[in-house]
This record gives C-alpha cells, structure tokens and sequence, in this order.
C-alpha cells in the first residue's frame, strides 16, 4: 500500500510571523478586514462575545461566502 504525502501543517498565525494583534496595535496598523478573532483580541473580548456581538448587529461585518470577517472602520466606529 502506498503511503499518501500529507500537506505540511499550515501554522495557526494568519499574519505570517508579524506581531499577533493586541489591544496595544493601533488601529492605523490594524488590516482592513480582521478574523473575528483578531477583532475580539483586539477588543479585549472572548470570541464567543465577538461572535455574539455580530450575530446581533452590534458589529458590523462582512460574509464572504462562509467566512466572516469585521472591518477595521466597524472597531474603531465601536470603540469612539
């Protein structure tokens, strides 16, 4: 039996070995459109309170297709 070649292991880092975001990025350095994790890390918040927070249009976001992401516009909007 052949052994089949496996995709290396993707790292979980979305942002190719640059800082991860925080509370302290600001939000000129933040990228346009953020995983809802990065926004939620970025806020302080846990990612199911993210999540809760677009699901009830507290936050604006954007589905493309399946994915859901949040502008940086919406963040800064949420924190003024």
């Amino acid at each position: 039996m052949k052994s089949r070649r496996r995709a290396p292991k993707r790292s979980s880092a979305r942002n190719n070995g640059h800082r991860p975001i925080t509370r302290a990025t600001p939000a000129g350095r933040l990228p346009e459109l953020l995983l809802p994790e990065e926004a939620a890390a970025w806020l302080q918040l846990s990612r199911h309170s993210m999540y809760a927070l677009i699901r009830t249009g507290q936050v604006k976001s954007v589905r493309l297709g399946r994915l859901v992401r949040v502008p940086r516009a919406a963040l800064v909007e949420l924190t003024q």
